[in-house]
């Protein structure tokens, strides 16, 4: 059966004879006593063809003016409330383009430089400042940060900081030899101008005493006026690691270990002839081992506040001397 035109003012639309399904009740529509209006690929009631927003009927000649929200037909009142605002003039973007720039919509014609309205729609460089859109070259006469070594503008790009300088990724190099510091994750200065690690360390790690050598890493010890890697501040004697230099001994300012200050440096016991670390006991400008100075019938030792006696063998107690 042939379809029946039906036209709403200066709209037309195909009014269905088959048995079909209304996309809003989903009701059938009678082939023989029922009309249906087909929008946007849908098949409608006329009673069921109503704004999907207020709900107002748009079958009849006075609500032509309808658009699609939602994949559902609206009035001309709820398109216009549901409606974008334009951010530049703050009218409802009805018709024609719209652009979106930092999360704000315009349209097309109203697209334009903040600061010297040149149009931007068609433009493939924009910039930004108080989230509104800037032309390049207003951005780089007015709001872009300055190169501190070329001293142009940093208008596109990253921008890369140090001690508050700001730099083109270009420009940021190493005052001393030109390596890029770019992709560099420590940052160095040396006369408050980028320095690589190399250079700087170079012109600034102090010198060891030991191997002469800089102390660019690592923990620096200090001794004597002296500046050391931590692994070459040895004892003079053995060759031994001081660590970190809170036990060790000096003569003559060399370090030793205490090892090596007591085997060459400390006193002798006049008994065992081995070095006194310790306590000890001092009889006529000899030095003893407490347990070293014993007597020589009972070989029980004598305290020093005991009365001993000194013959030709040895020392002897009180108690044997008697």
């Amino acid at each position: 059966m042939a379809a029946k035109q039906q036209s709403i003012g200066n709209s037309e639309f195909f009014v269905n004879q088959p048995v079909s399904y209304c996309s809003k009740c989903t009701s059938s529509i009678d082939q023989n006593h029922q009309s249906n209006i087909r929008f946007n690929n849908r098949l409608y009631h006329t009673n069921c063809f109503t704004c999907g927003i207020c709900h107002k009927n748009l079958s009849d000649s006075t609500n032509t003016n309808f658009a699609i929200h939602n994949n559902e037909p609206i009035c001309a009142q709820c398109k216009q409330a549901n409606a974008k605002i334009c951010y530049a003039c703050q009218k409802p973007i009805l018709t024609g383009g719209l652009i979106t720039f930092d999360t704000n919509v315009y349209h097309d014609d109203c697209f334009r430089c903040s600061q010297c309205q040149k149009l931007l729609t068609y433009e493939t460089t924009l910039n930004k400042h108080n989230s509104k859109p800037c032309c390049a070259t207003c951005y780089d006469k007015k709001f872009a940060p300055q190169c501190s070594q070329c001293l142009k503008p940093i208008s596109t790009g990253k921008i890369l900081t140090c001690d508050t300088k700001k730099y083109h990724s270009d420009c940021f190099q190493c005052d001393q030899c030109n390596k890029s510091l770019a992709d560099e994750k420590d940052l160095y200065e040396y006369n408050s101008k980028p320095c690589c690690y190399q250079c700087y360390n170079q012109r600034t790690a102090p010198e060891c005493a030991k191997c002469h050598k800089l102390i660019s890493i690592g923990k620096i010890l200090k001794w004597n006026e002296n500046k050391y890697h931590e692994d070459c501040f040895r004892c003079h004697q053995c060759n031994k690691s001081l660590g970190d230099a809170s036990n060790f001994c000096k003569h003559d300012s060399k370090p030793f270990c205490s090892e090596c200050d007591a085997e060459i440096f400390a006193p002798r016991c006049a008994q065992c002839a081995k070095p006194i670390i310790d306590k000890y006991t001092a009889f006529k400008n000899k030095t003893f081992h407490p347990n070293c100075f014993f007597c020589v019938k009972c070989h029980r030792t004598i305290s020093s506040t005991e009365k001993f006696y000194d013959d030709k063998f040895g020392f002897v107690c009180s108690t044997c001397g008697t």
